[in-house]
């Protein structure tokens, strides 16, 4: 399956997560500057999106579904959350994907750093 034939459109998403403006805004431009060279790469026009803007977005690009990255936990989490009943409604599918290296890690991540530290060897084993 060639992925890059699949892809219509390309897009960050900007989140208000409460970090500085100064924070943000590094975070737009890097958001901005890897979906344009992403974009170039699929000859695409890429950039951000607010969460405020996806349905427009989706709208404008005629998308019945969006695949991200899988955020379990944290500010990500909740934006993706509170977009899933938003782009339903407006018949697009969210689909997270994992990737098999965070299927593999994440149920040992339980207790901090210092324990799961332990197990990166064994875990290097296995995608190695």
């Amino acid at each position: 399956m060639d992925l890059a034939a699949d892809i219509q459109a390309l897009a960050g998403l900007l989140i208000d997560d409460g970090r500085s403006v100064a924070s943000q805004d590094w975070t737009a431009a890097a958001l901005g500057d890897g979906g344009a060279l992403a974009g170039r790469a699929l000859g695409l026009i890429g950039g951000c999106v607010t969460a405020g803007e996806v349905v427009e977005w989706v709208r404008q690009n005629g998308l019945t579904q969006i695949v991200t990255p899988e955020a379990p936990v944290g500010p990500v989490r909740e934006a993706l959350s509170a977009l899933t009943p938003m782009l339903s409604r407006s018949g697009v599918r969210l689909v997270p994907l994992r990737r098999p290296y965070d299927a593999l890690c994440w149920p040992h991540a339980t207790k901090g750093f210092f324990a799961f530290k332990e197990r990166i060897p064994h875990l290097l084993a296995q995608v190695i």
